[in-house]
């Protein structure tokens, strides 16, 4: 009787025991704040009295961005967790090193291992596979460091299924109870599907095969190619995080150069103001009483004059000067009344200054984006005449109603270069320009309202090529032709009945060169 009490007070003992080593028996997940820069850091499995010591940016109190996080126990072990955060979590290819030798290198998500991994414990026992909310979870390897090795499926951190042809080993949480006796039974034991609850099976042979060698051999490389991707992955991190640092420290430093100017500018008039009303300083009163009178008359010529200068930045400054002088006649003390002026002064000065500083902005901004239109609108210009040659022919394509006797110029524009056709009392006429169209170039012409009246095409005629004007509606209203001449080149246009219209001739003017228009 005796007995079967001992019996079943260690068998109640033995089940705690494997109740406190199931690897679902963890401490509450959560977040700690880095006591040196208050960025929260999200870990699960915290330890009591668990410290986090975070390297990296922070964005609304959150670790964010790549960093690393360390964390430290009561007892002085740490574990150090380097990657991508989120929000204090450390999300997608990342790293775990531990100060009691395991190491993890692979995938994760809200903190927690997601995904695929290696997994290398102390006592270098290997784990490569899935993993699922912490736990081992789908596919995976497990290779002791005696050599035996498993291959299946595994749920919650146990295997739940086994190939026929590997070594099962259970969970190492529950390795510590397998009874010695029951880990030498021959492998030809094993069904093809073990659970978890299986005992282990060892090979027949002591020494693992050829095959496992060169797998554990590529099983080593992987990690040490991770690793290595690992460390060149930190390094670039390491490089980016010094560079926002640098850059954040030349803009601070900015910043407080910018905040130390503007309070001197701020300050210095009132303490100009302070210095004479204290220190009674005679020729302060006497400079402002005389700049006072300057002012006086300096208003009274500026209101005589009408020009543009003197109505819009001087009138106005010595009319707000000399409010300054009617506004500290009450004060009493001169002393004070010249600290005063002094003071008010300055500001309308700083005042002054700053807004002929944004006028010049405005006004240099604007003469260089007129500069950019212009060089722009030239560059194309060329091109365009470049590709056309300019021709004449193309020029001289318009219509007999457009003009009757008249010059025609080339003009740069703000869309580029275009033909200006005048009649002979020079009043603008039309406008003609370039175009692409969907059967090739042509030349498109408006009215002095913008409406198209003409659009004049090359073509090749029986006779050699000619240029073709047709009307907005697409009726044909001329077609020109280059010709020979007495007096040189010039172009023929005819009506679509074929009658000569207009000539049209390369000329040099005093304004430069140009085409002469004459109805026939």
């Amino acid at each position: 009787m005796v007995s079967f009490k001992l019996a079943e007070i260690v068998a109640v003992g033995l089940v705690l025991l494997w109740a406190t080593d199931v690897p679902n028996a963890r401490a509450d997940d959560g977040y700690v704040r880095d006591a040196g820069n208050g960025c929260a850091v999200f870990k699960p499995n915290l330890k009591p009295n668990e410290i986090v010591t975070w390297q990296g940016a922070c964005a609304s109190g959150q670790a964010s961005g790549p960093g690393v996080a360390k964390w430290t126990a009561g007892d002085g072990s740490f574990v150090s967790f380097e990657g991508t955060f989120a929000q204090g979590r450390l999300q997608g290819e990342g790293r775990m090193t531990a100060s009691g030798g395991d190491r993890y290198v692979g995938s994760y998500r809200d903190g927690k291992r997601e995904g695929r991994g290696m997994f290398l414990s102390a006592n270098q026992d290997r784990y490569e596979g899935q993993y699922k909310d912490n736990q081992r979870s789908g596919n995976g390897i497990l290779t002791l460091a005696s050599g035996l090795r498993t291959e299946g499926e595994w749920s919650n951190g146990l295997q739940v299924t086994a190939n026929a042809s590997a070594v099962v080993v259970p969970s190492a949480a529950l390795l510590p109870q397998i009874p010695p006796a029951k880990q030498a039974m021959p492998s030809a034991s094993l069904p093809a599907s073990a659970t978890v609850g299986a005992p282990l099976v060892q090979a027949t042979q002591p020494n693992p095969s050829v095959k496992q060698k060169a797998q554990q051999q590529q099983a080593g490389e992987r990690l040490k190619a991770q690793e290595e991707r690992a460390a060149q992955q930190r390094a670039i991190e390491k490089q980016q995080r010094e560079q926002q640092v640098d850059a954040q420290r030349v803009i601070e430093r900015q910043q407080l150069i910018d905040q130390v100017l503007f309070w001197f500018a701020l300050i210095s008039p009132v303490l100009v103001a302070v210095l004479v009303w204290q220190l009674k300083w005679r020729q302060a009163v006497s400079g402002s009483e005389g700049f006072g009178r300057w002012l006086g008359s300096r208003a009274v010529r500026a209101r005589e004059r009408a020009g543009f200068f003197s109505r819009c930045v001087e009138q106005p400054l010595l009319w707000s000067a000399n409010k300054v002088l009617v506004w500290t006649t009450t004060i009493g003390d001169e002393f004070l009344k010249a600290g005063v002026r002094l003071a008010l002064w300055g500001y309308l000065l700083g005042l002054a200054i700053f807004l002929a500083y944004v006028v010049t902005m405005l006004v240099i901004a604007l003469v260089v984006l007129a500069v950019s239109l212009w060089l722009l609108s030239a560059v194309f210009g060329d091109d365009q005449g470049q590709s056309t040659g300019r021709s004449s022919a193309r020029e001289a394509a318009l219509p007999s109603h457009a003009f009757a006797n008249g010059e025609s110029r080339e003009r740069d524009g703000f869309f580029g270069a275009y033909t200006e056709t005048r009649n002979a009392n020079g009043e603008v006429v039309s406008e003609s320009r370039q175009r692409e169209g969907l059967f090739g170039a042509y030349t498109e012409t408006r009215d002095t309202e913008g409406d198209v009246i003409a659009e004049s095409r090359e073509r090749d005629g029986f006779f050699g090529s000619y240029t073709e004007a047709r009307d907005a509606d697409g009726d044909v209203l001329a077609e020109s032709r280059q010709r020979e001449g007495f007096f040189g080149p010039y172009t023929e246009t005819k009506d679509a009945d074929g009658n000569v219209v207009a000539e049209s001739r390369e000329r040099d003017g005093l304004l430069g060169p140009y085409t002469e228009h004459k109805r026939v």
